[in-house]
């Protein structure tokens, strides 16, 4: 026959154990949320960095574009200075009048002192 007293004894060992199980468990999931969280806020720290980065690259790519249509603009500046015509231009480029009188205009402002766009 089993006692009232050890019945309880085994019962608050057993509730011992699962108290100090439950503590482990609680102790790694903090650490675990610990690092989770610490891992987050490094990921939106890369994000912002590369918004940075991209941002700084449309910026570059942008100044490259218009210093290549301006060179481009000029090209075809020399040809009109030539006697070219834009409608000649446009047929032995392939492109449109409108691109043509487009990329005209852009050097012609820039040459008149205007910033480039």
């Amino acid at each position: 026959m089993t006692s009232k007293r050890a019945v309880a004894a085994e019962l608050a060992a057993k509730r011992a154990i699962a108290n100090r199980e439950r503590a482990a468990r609680e102790r790694a999931d903090i650490s675990d949320i610990a690092e989770f969280v610490t891992q987050l806020a490094r990921e939106e720290e890369v994000a912002g960095w590369f918004s940075g980065q991209v941002r700084r690259l449309e910026e570059d790519a942008a100044r490259r574009r218009e210093r290549c249509r301006l060179a481009a603009g000029r090209a075809l500046q020399a040809i009109a200075g030539r006697g070219g015509s834009v409608k000649e231009i446009a047929a032995v480029t392939g492109l449109s009048a409108a691109v043509v009188s487009d990329y005209l205009a852009a050097a012609r402002t820039v040459d008149n002192g205007q910033p480039p766009r």
